[in-house]
């Protein structure tokens, strides 16, 4: 059975046998859920172990890459150390109270986010349709939210990414970088780059930014069935994912600054940093394609329903999906890289595999673990909501609790992979010049690891 599906994989677009899906198919309810909301569900009436096979190479693989960089010995004592995973833990708490303003702003982005579109679509019959489609076969009941548990465990980030789909949080960094925008098309900002050359990224990302929040706001109140607005072209199969990509980029690399500086602040209050967001943009596009590479091909195929209806053959797209995602759990480290380079996406990967020599197995025990939160919470929220007597807006708020919790394990996370990083950075040595000076150790980011006493 494991070699049929990954065969069908293979050519899933391409060569899949089967009938287009209609409006009603449970697998294009699949495609729209994961547009609307990056909330993968079960394509089909019967239930498959495909998520858990998925989590299960993910994990696998990376565990081997972490054996292959640290040695088997010390991959598997950093994997089963339990007590430095409680400590990796308190770090990890301890960095995210100190980026306190990145927690708020993005609590407070999603509850105004998802509670102004369950204000536009909670009477809408489509929501019963969705759930009774959904339940037809199964029951809406803890039997249909465990089918859901393991596509959520699969995208232990996923909410990161879903971050540049809110309309609040989306404008406010366009407005952020708004004045390093025009400040950089001043005529004395050209003469104040060496090259005398406008950067792209700042523009680029500008752009992305207020297309994405552009586009959501259409997709809002427009009644489009959960697919991208369209009527366009068949261009929006491109233009959309590379709009959404240069969204997620410059809202992933605003996480990263934020839960970087809280470390280098000491506890202090730090202020917002756009220029560290652009500088990382080159880095933070790259590790958008490697972490959620499942989200712009599913953005890609949400679109083309329009235009090329064939790409949608029953169940198999969705599965593919699926399967692509798990390379995002090989890839996570990439934020603990990303975070102490310059940008580029060559430093990030080096940082990454810095990062896996020194702490490879512990990072498969971060993932392994968020994915088992991510599991559980979709579970029970899903679980509460289910057993509610059937309303249309049930499967849009069950959907809404469920990223409320998971949003905080992926947060949790990311600083988590983030103090990896930090911990792998080479330590540089200050030279005691007179005799009995203390002689301290420093990492790069200027904090001190160690204090030895030099004797003459």
């Amino acid at each position: 059975m494991i070699h049929d599906f990954w065969i069908s994989i293979v050519g899933a677009i391409p060569r899949a046998q089967s009938a287009p899906a209609g409006l009603g198919s449970t697998a294009l309810l699949a495609l729209r859920r994961f547009f609307i909301g990056l909330t993968l569900s079960p394509p089909e009436p019967t239930a498959r172990p495909y998520a858990f096979w998925s989590i299960a190479a993910g994990l696998g693989v990376l565990l081997l890459v972490a054996i292959a960089a640290q040695g088997a010995r010390r991959a598997l004592f950093d994997l089963f150390d339990l007590p430095g995973h409680v400590r990796l833990f308190a770090k990890s708490i301890d960095r995210l109270r100190n980026a306190s303003r990145l927690a708020g702003i993005c609590l407070l982005a999603a509850v105004l986010s998802w509670t102004g579109y369950q204000a536009v679509t909670y009477k809408r019959e489509s929501g019963s349709e969705d759930l009774a489609l959904l339940a037809s076969t199964r029951g809406a009941g803890w039997s249909l939210a465990g089918e859901h548990a393991p596509f959520a465990a699969l995208t232990p980030l996923r909410d990161l990414f879903g971050l540049a789909d809110m309309i609040p949080l989306t404008l406010f960094l366009w407005f952020a970088l708004s004045r390093i925008v025009l400040d950089r098309f001043a005529a004395t900002a050209f003469l104040e780059r060496p090259d005398g050359k406008f950067p792209a990224t700042i523009l680029f990302c500008w752009v992305g930014l207020f297309l994405a929040a552009m586009l959501r706001v259409i997709g809002l109140f427009l009644e489009t069935s959960g697919l991208p607005p369209g009527g366009v072209g068949p261009i929006e199969m491109f233009v959309i994912p590379t709009v959404t990509w240069l969204a997620d980029s410059i809202v992933l690399c605003w996480i990263v600054v934020e839960l970087r500086n809280a470390s280098l602040a000491r506890g202090e209050a730090f202020s917002f940093d756009p220029e560290g967001w652009v500088s990382l943009a080159a880095g933070g596009m790259l590790a958008s394609l490697a972490l959620m590479p499942a989200r712009y091909l599913g953005i890609a195929a949400a679109t083309a329903v329009a235009y090329v209806p064939w790409m949608i053959r029953g169940t198999r797209l969705v599965w593919s999906l699926v399967a692509v995602q798990s390379f995002g759990l090989v890839s996570a480290g990439l934020l603990g890289g990303l975070a102490w380079t310059r940008g580029s996406g060559k430093l990030g990967l080096r940082g990454y595999g810095r990062l896996l020599r020194a702490t490879g197995g512990r990072l498969v025990a971060v993932l392994t673990f968020s994915s088992a939160a991510c599991g559980a919470i979709a579970w029970i929220a899903y679980g509460a909501m289910f057993s509610l007597p059937a309303q249309p807006w049930l499967l849009t708020a069950a959907d809404a609790y469920a990223h409320y919790g998971t949003l905080v394990v992926g947060l949790a996370t990311a600083a988590a992979i983030v103090e990896l990083g930090e911990s792998s950075l080479p330590h540089a040595k200050r030279a005691p010049t007179v005799s009995g000076e203390h002689s301290a150790s420093y990492n790069e980011s200027g904090r001190e690891k160690s204090v030895s006493r030099s004797h003459s």
